[in-house]
This record gives structure tokens, C-alpha cells and sequence, in this order.
């Protein structure tokens, strides 16, 4: 689903639309050179569904005087049986210029087809004099709507004091354009690039891929950032904290979904790329639906039509036995809301088509820090506030993700698990807080499944010595053999020095997994291993004697697991 050119450099979306029956992707291309050198063209994907695309070339190349040192980044508005198409025109003038305050053309420039493939040709609709005066020569990557009885147009620039912004434009007939206003702040960079408004829920979002903001400690650590302004509060929010992900843009879909596609890639890496040795470099993600989240924000998931492309992995495996909701966490820059995570559960559930998925609570603090939960140092993190610990001292926290993950539950088949168990007291409170939850949600009148398994991890010794305790109160044990090696022979996991004491066939280790499977199945629980050990096959025979009733294992282990299960005879 991530579309690549077959050769040379790839990089912005553009002019993504729905036209005459196909979906258009257009993108920035460099035909004849892997590492982008060459000039500027625009190559050109089109799919009925989303899932098949078709490469059909290169349909706009720099071959007038207007756009003779590259066809930049545009945009694409369908107006009766005709896709008009607009672009940035660069020309670079030759002589001792700087290409910033002079010796650059930013021309924008329409072209229309009446089959996405074949241009007409070129007609320049606004240059550098129609700008206003304190924009530079970087102006560029026009797109255009239609909103209200008349064509906008945003552009994004930087001004001649090294600020970026935006210019809003509006047309009644896509040729003649006007200059209304401009967005900026004064904290942002010196260049805005790719701009693209967003009207969803009734509020306005300006999207933006801004050149020269500082980077923070957990923040902008692309090396240029990619985000939007909420423009009601002036707030702007990365697209994505990770790196590789740039200059996106949306467009509507016939059935009204936003699609969002980036640039999976980065101009001015400090590092390369290994396919740019096979004569190609770079793809764009994966086609996002967007979604307005209850706090605000915009969510992006991948559009439904991917759910088609489910592979063998769901068929061979029973379901999944560890969903880490704490990854969600530690993959933002602030606490994801209740809708956000709400999304994800769905998104997975849905996905395994009825079978079952454990999805874990909360599991931070010890080797998983998040800067935004301002958590205290400690001299031992691995026995201090961590897990479950930090859910019930932040009761706030953990219902707002008890109430997505009840929400999520009439999906699919969900249990719920819950890390870092130590004693009855811990557990009657969970209780209480999930029964909250569920009467909240029911005075609110929304739905969730009444029937969700509860169970917990045992991953304590003190679990495992208390499980005959434990087990009326859950449905479920989860054994995770990572942290009960590490607590059961005192031997820190994160120290590599330990490696040689923390034998984790331990006779001790393996009589409290017994223990617990002796315990859950006399109070009508089941029991399953979620840690390392589940995968290690040479015990597998000694957890099938003991009573253990599911091995939750990584896609590699799956085929493997099973065709070690199928060559033992427990009767002998």
C-alpha cells in the first residue's frame, strides 16, 4: 500500500482527487536520478479502490519557461468533466542571486485533463508580482478548493524577515485570483510549506510542513516538522512524531471520508537511503481516513479498504495475546484522549474479524519512561511507580482508557488485562473502577459489551503465591516470565552483566507458573504465558503438562509453536 516509483526519487503528494471513477495520486518525480538531483517532474498513480494502482508515468515535465527548473508541489479541484491541476512553476535565474530574495520565478500554474493523464497546456495564474510585498522568492505548492460559491487557494511562503505563513487566495472562475489574507505565527520557522485547509466538525485546521522550527526534546525531531494550526486557538500539533513523514495532503473522497497521504521520506537527510543503490529512493504512506478527536485533535487511521489486504498471519494465529496499549503513550506528545485510543482498539479488533484480543492497560514506568507524565526519578524504577501502580494513583487516567476500551468492545472479542498485580486490595479496586466505568457509560447511553474477560498478569512472585486468591476474581491469568524472572531471581533484565544468573528455566520460576495454573483452573479461570518463555520450545511440552491452556507468541513463533504442539503425545 505504500506507493514507490519504479525508479529514480519520489517525494510530495500532489494533486490527490477522485476523478471520473479513479483515484489520482500525483507526486513530485525525479524519473532519471535516485538521489533527486534531477529536475523536477510530476509522476502520476491512479486506483479505483484504493488498493490496485496503476503507474501510468510521467505527465508533467519542466519544458516551458515558466517552469524550466521544476514542476513543483500542487494541488487538484475537479469542476464538471475537467481535473484543473496547479502547480508551483520554479525558475531559477542565472547570475550571483541568493534564489531567496532574488533570481527565483515561483510561478503557480494551471493545466487541466479530461483524463488525468493528458495536460494542456500551461497557463500562469499568479507570479511573483501578484505576492504581497514582504514575501521572498520562496512562494509555492498552491492548493485549491471549492468552498462557499468560490475556489480558495492557499500558498505557502516565507517572508523577507525569515518568518513563514500562508496566503489565502479566492477566484470565481480558477483563472483570476485575489489576495485576501495571511496566517502566520512568529515561532514557527522561516518557511511553511504544502499548506492544506481542513474543515472537519465544524472547526478549521490550516495544515502546514514547516522548515526551521527548533526542535525540542520530544518534539520536532524531523528535520523539518509536519503539522496543523487549530485555527481557533492558534495551537499546532505534529502529524506525526516520528521521522521520515512530510509535506501530506488531503482530499475528498465520493462517500465524504478526508484521505491523507504524506511523503514517507525527508529532503535534507543527514543519512541515506539503501534502495538509492538499486536506482530509487523514497514512497508515500499509506492512505489515512481522517476523524476528529473529542479533545480537538485530528486522528488519522488507515482507510478501511486496507482490511482486505488481512494476511495469513490472522488466519494461523488464535487471536492476540498481548495488545501494549502503552504504545500508544509512549508514541505522543501528550496524553492520547479518550476517542484516539478508542479508534486504535476498534481499528484491532475489527481487524481480527471475532477473534479474541488482550489488550493490556497501562504498562509504564521500570525501562518505559514518557517525559509528559512527569514521573520521579527513582533509584529503582523496576520496583517503584510503575503499571498498574501509576492507574490507580491517577484514577483519571485510567478511565478515560477503560471507557475507549469498553466502548471498543462491541467490535470484536476483547479481554482486558491488567499489569503488575500484587495484591487482593489492587484487584477489588480495578473492580470498582470498571464497574464505574460500564454504569457511566450506560447512564450516557452508550454501548459495550457486557460479557469483556477481566484478567491479570502474573508476573510477581507475590501473584503466583496469592493466585488461589486471585483466580475467582478474574477470568484470565496471563503468565508474563519476563518480569517474574526478573522479580522472582532478583536480577535486574535491563542489566546485560546478569545475563548468566537469570536462568529463566528456573525450578522456582517454573513451580509458581504451576502454581498459578493449579490455582486459576480450580476456580474455573484459564491460563495463558505472554512472556518470552512462551516461545521457547523447549519447555513447551512442560507447559502443556502443567495445565496451560494458551501460548502467546510474535508472528515468527506462530508456525513453529504449532508444529511443536502437533508432535507431542501428552498421553504417554
Amino acid at each position: 500500500m505504500h506507493l514507490e516509483p519504479q525508479s529514480g526519487w519520489l517525494n510530495d503528494p500532489n494533486g490527490l482527487c477522485f476523478f471520473k471513477g479513479r483515484y489520482h495520486v500525483y507526486f513530485q518525480y525525479a524519473p532519471g536520478s535516485a538521489d533527486g538531483s534531477g529536475k523536477k517532474c510530476w509522476g502520476h498513480f491512479q486506483s479505483r479502490d484504493l488498493i490496485s494502482w496503476e503507474f501510468t508515468g510521467t505527465v508533467l515535465f519542466p519544458d516551458s519557461p515558466d517552469d524550466a527548473d521544476g514542476v513543483f508541489s500542487g494541488s487538484a479541484v475537479v469542476r464538471d468533466d475537467t481535473l484543473y491541476l496547479f502547480y508551483t512553476g520554479n525558475v531559477e535565474q542565472q547570475g550571483d542571486f541568493d534564489l531567496i530574495t532574488a533570481g527565483r520565478g515561483a510561478n503557480t500554474i494551471l493545466v487541466t485533463t479530461k483524463d488525468g493523464v493528458t495536460m494542456s497546456e500551461k497557463k500562469v495564474v499568479l507570479r511573483n508580482s501578484d505576492y504581497p510585498g514582504y514575501c521572498s522568492c520562496h512562494v509555492r505548492d498552491p492548493k485549491v478548493w471549492e468552498q462557499d460559491g468560490r475556489y480558495r487557494m492557499v500558498l505557502g511562503a516565507r517572508t523577507l524577515d525569515d518568518k513563514g505563513c500562508v496566503l489565502f487566495y479566492s477566484s470565481r472562475d480558477l483563472e483570476c485570483w485575489e489576495f485576501e489574507k495571511q496566517v502566520r505565527t512568529d515561532d514557527l520557522g522561516y518557511m511553511w510549506e504544502c499548506p492544506d485547509v481542513i474543515r472537519m466538525g465544524g472547526k478549521e485546521y490550516l495544515s502546514i510542513s514547516p522548515q526551521g522550527a527548533a526542535h525540542g526534546k520530544y518534539s520536532f525531531q524531523n528535520v523539518y516538522s509536519s503539522g496543523y494550526l487549530d485555527m481557533n486557538t492558534g495551537v499546532y500539533t505534529e502529524w506525526d512524531c516520528g521521522f521520515d513523514f512530510y509535506a501530506p495532503q488531503s482530499f475528498i473522497a465520493p462517500d465524504g471520508r478526508r484521505i491523507l497521504i504524506g511523503w514517507m521520506g525527508i529532503g535534507d537527510i543527514p543519512y541515506t537511503n539503501p534502495t538509492a543503490a538499486l536506482g530509487w529512493q523514497h514512497c508515500l504512506t499509506v492512505p489515512c481516513e481522517l476523524t476528529l478527536g473529542g479533545d480537538g485533535k485530528l486522528l488519522r487511521d488507515p482507510v478501511a479498504e486496507i482490511n482486505s489486504l488481512v494476511t495469513h498471519r490472522q488466519v494461523l494465529a488464535g487471536g492476540i495475546g498481548l495488545f501494549r496499549s502503552e504504545f500508544l503513550y509512549l508514541g505522543a506528545s501528550d496524553y492520547p484522549c479518550e476517542e484516539e485510543q478508542f479508534r486504535v482498539y476498534r481499528r484491532v479488533l475489527e481487524g481480527m474479524h471475532g477473534k479474541k484480543v488482550i489488550i493490556r492497560t497501562l504498562d509504564i514506568g521500570a525501562d518505559k519512561q514518557i517525559d509528559y507524565f512527569g514521573l520521579d526519578k527513582e533509584e529503582n524504577p523496576a520496583l517503584g511507580l510503575r503499571a498498574i501502580r501509576i492507574c490507580l494513583t491517577r484514577p483519571e487516567l485510567f478511565e478515560t482508557q477503560l471507557r475507549a476500551l469498553y466502548r471498543a468492545s462491541v467490535y470484536g472479542k476483547l479481554g482486558i488485562m491488567f499489569p503488575m498485580i500484587t495484591s487482593v486490595g489492587e484487584l477489588e479496586r480495578i473492580r470498582h473502577i470498571c464497574e464505574k466505568v460500564r454504569n457511566d457509560l450506560s447512564g450516557e447511553g452508550i454501548r459495550f459489551c457486557e460479557n469483556v474477560e477481566i484478567g491479570i498478569m502474573i508476573e510477581t512472585p507475590a501473584a503466583a503465591i496469592i493466585s488461589d486468591r486471585l483466580a475467582p476474581m478474574v477470568d484470565f491469568f496471563s503468565v508474563g516470565t519476563n518480569d517474574l524472572t526478573q522479580y522472582t531471581l532478583a536480577c535486574d533484565r535491563q542489566n546485560p552483566a546478569l545475563e548468566q544468573f537469570a536462568d529463566t528455566h528456573h525450578e522456582a520460576i517454573l513451580r509458581l507458573i504451576e502454581m498459578s495454573a493449579k490455582n486459576a483452573h480450580a476456580s474455573g479461570a484459564w491460563i495463558g504465558i505472554c512472556g518470552e518463555l512462551a516461545a521457547d520450545l523447549s519447555l513447551t511440552e512442560t507447559f502443556l503438562r502443567m495445565g496451560i491452556d494458551e501460548l502467546s507468541v510474535s508472528a515468527p513463533f506462530v508456525l513453529p509453536l504449532r508444529e511443536k504442539i502437533r508432535s507431542l503425545d501428552l498421553s504417554k
